[in-house]
Order: structure tokens, then sequence, then C-alpha cells
């Protein structure tokens, strides 16, 4: 499994979406999954709609520069 870039931005079905959440969620994550998930989750602005965890997560990788605010 994993995510196709287009554009500079991801993309990824919902099975693929669902398969993230729950290893995140699981703690189960690999740390570059971790980025490439939440690099999704701020490209869609998804980070920001989610449960707040996500969105906290997402601001913490970002400051921390290893994910990238969306700049459009």
């Amino acid at each position: 499994m994993g995510c196709n870039a287009t554009e500079g931005e991801l993309n990824m079905n919902q099975d693929e979406l669902i398969e993230y959440i729950n290893e995140f969620e699981s703690g189960e994550i690999s740390n570059d999954r971790l980025i490439l998930f939440f690099q999704y989750l701020v490209d869609t602005g998804k980070a920001w709609t989610l449960q707040g965890v996500y969105g906290r997560t997402a601001e913490s990788l970002i400051n921390q520069g290893l994910v990238k605010e969306k700049t459009t």
C-alpha cells in the first residue's frame, strides 16, 4: 500500500486512509509513514477537521520541519 503523488500532492483512497488512521491510533505507524500520512492530511486540510490530536500532531510536525504547510 502506498500513496500516489500527483502535481506535488499525495493522493490516498479511502481504504488507505483508514489503514493509516488505524496504524496511527494504535501506535504502530513507522516514522516514515507518519510523516507521509500527516503531509497528506495537511495538504488536503483533513488535519484540521479530524479529532484534535490530528491537528496538534500536524502542527508539531510542521514546527519540527518534518511536514510542510500547504501554501495555496
